[in-house]
């Protein structure tokens, strides 16, 4: 319950765990519960995927926040946070949700809920953009700059503001998610009808 697409709610929302409430739960980095390889993997750039959501809700973790919630932790094969933030566009996006669902839809819970683990994340089919083309490349590149801004608008929010300031962001937020979905149509190769099939499935 503590993690929204690209934002991690952490600190701002009561947080249920085992039949108790928690403000703010975190995990002591000295504890000796936490192996020396969770250390290093909660201190590492990663995207972090809910783990039971209605839709796929990732955010991107620069190395503080892993340890306050339970949740399923993408690990990128390749270092960097272009990747990271390229690979967490994908996940937030409309399209692999929908291709997410065709695959393991029959396995909902109650409500709609998705239990989402690794097995299930490593089957959603991710085109890496081959930097000797060009076109892709531009894809990538213009996909995390979104990112980038969907990080940042979010963290505005967090931010005190007047209610005009933060209907602007959320306008901004709104439109530029937007943009990410219109590009990643683009980059698996959608037809104006493919798009149109995913849009009102969603809808």
């Amino acid at each position: 319950g503590a993690i929204d697409r690209y934002r991690h709610l952490h600190g701002m929302k009561r947080i249920r765990y085992l039949k108790s409430d928690f403000e703010a739960p975190c995990l002591p980095a000295a504890c000796d519960e936490l192996s020396a390889t969770r250390l290093r993997q909660y201190n590492s750039e990663k995207i972090i995927i809910a783990e039971m959501t209605k839709r796929l809700e990732a955010i991107w973790d620069d190395g503080r926040i892993a340890g306050a919630v339970p949740t399923v932790q993408l690990l990128s094969g390749k270092a960097g946070s272009t990747n990271l933030k390229y690979e967490l566009g994908l996940i937030n996006s409309k399209l692999v949700d929908w291709v997410f669902r065709q695959y393991f839809g029959s396995l909902s819970l109650a409500g709609g809920y998705l239990r989402i683990g690794v097995p299930q994340v490593s089957q959603i089919p991710m085109p890496h953009c081959d930097d000797s083309s060009e076109d892709r490349h531009q894809l990538k590149a213009r996909i995390v700059l979104l990112v980038d801004q969907m990080i940042n608008l979010y963290a505005d929010l967090r931010q005190p503001s007047t209610p005009h300031d933060r209907d602007a962001i959320k306008h901004q937020i709104v439109a530029t998610d937007a943009e990410i979905d219109r590009l990643v149509y683009q980059l698996y190769g959608l037809s104006d009808d493919d798009v149109r099939v995913v849009e009102e499935a969603i809808t």
